[in-house]
């Protein structure tokens, strides 16, 4: 459906989708043409503007009418330069303080308005959340694992010690099997991440891919993650005084 603000006026500006709706070929042949919409009001094109945002990025670009209507306008908007953006601010609420002193004055950065209105702050907070909670489970899981398994095998990393073997050779012995498991959990659950996030994705007029180093990005935070729990037990394990452990034994 073609958006308008006002159907009581002759005369519109159209954007570009709104020609490729109409069927035009290119601008120059919309501009003049008559146009019906709802069949209940006719509009002539006197313009057409560039493809432009005007909602939310979840929608692609809709077809949009213009009209010229100046008692209802509301918002003022100034393209303003670089050098000058820091001191317009104080010089426009001098200028409307002089013209309206009743008014309150209100003004906003339009990227910042529009980073506010798609960042999704409080989203991010709970996706955060849920993230944090989901990776602190999920070592606290592996390292009870750790943890018994090293106090099953006290006897064997005594064993080994005594035998010559460093602390490294016993790290890697018991550290192993975990990350076998690291790497099976990663090579499964990359296919369900990258089909999920695709899924979500698809809600989304305008998205990124999900691409290989995306991806590769993530598996290694976790190997990192999961490493430094195996490895922070293992080590201390490793480190018990083997004369000590074969006592107990």
């Amino acid at each position: 459906p073609v958006e308008a603000i006002n159907k009581n006026t002759s005369f519109v500006i159209v954007n570009e989708e709104a020609c490729r709706v109409l069927q035009f070929k290119d601008p120059s042949e919309a501009t003049g043409k008559t146009i019906w919409v709802n069949d209940s009001a006719s509009f002539i094109i006197s313009g057409v503007v560039k493809d432009f945002h005007f909602s939310s990025f979840v929608r692609p670009i809709q077809p949009l009418l213009l009209v010229n209507k100046p008692d209802q306008f509301n918002i003022l908007n100034l393209k303003v330069g670089k050098a000058a953006s820091p001191k317009i601010i104080a010089s426009l609420e001098a200028t409307w303080k002089t013209l309206y002193p009743h008014q309150p004055f209100e003004a906003q950065w339009f990227d910042k308005q529009l980073h506010d209105q798609h960042i999704h702050q409080d989203d991010l907070v709970f996706i955060g959340m849920l993230t944090g909670m989901a990776l602190m489970i999920a070592c606290l899981g592996l390292l009870g694992m750790v943890i018994y398994t090293t106090k099953n095998r006290s006897k064997e990393v005594s064993i080994r010690r005594v035998m010559g073997a460093g602390i490294g050779q016993v790290m890697i012995e018991i550290s192993k099997e975990f990350i076998i498991l690291l790497l099976v959990s990663v090579c499964l659950g990359l296919p369900l991440g990258i089909f999920a996030g695709s899924q979500f994705l698809q809600q989304y007029a305008y998205r990124i891919p999900i691409s290989f180093g995306m991806m590769a990005t993530s598996a290694a935070a976790i190997l990192f993650i999961g490493g430094i729990t195996i490895g922070w037990q293992v080590y201390r394990t490793a480190l018990t005084n083997p004369a000590k452990s074969l006592r107990m034994e």
